[in-house]
């Protein structure tokens, strides 16, 4: 590794810091439900801020957290 290259660790470090509790809760409370309109119900948001708030999350992480399916929502191996 060069001296000017970034350490892929840490910026996966500096990532994780960044993230907000609420960006967490929000994709618990999919993952959990394993539909984006229940855990909108449940967390008493829209279901279009829901699925920006889990799409800007996997934006930030730079991976899909979730297949949206038909029927609902299936955690990727991530």
């Amino acid at each position: 590794m060069k001296s000017t290259d970034v350490d892929p660790r840490a910026r996966h470090w500096q990532v994780t810091r960044e993230l907000e509790p609420r960006l967490l809760s929000h994709f618990l409370a999919v993952a959990e439900t394993g539909s984006i309109s229940a855990a909108a119900d449940f967390l008493n948001l829209s279901q279009p801020a829901l699925s920006k708030s889990i799409k800007g999350l996997e934006e930030r992480l730079g991976v899909e957290l979730l297949k949206r399916l038909p029927t609902g929502v299936a955690l990727t191996h991530y």
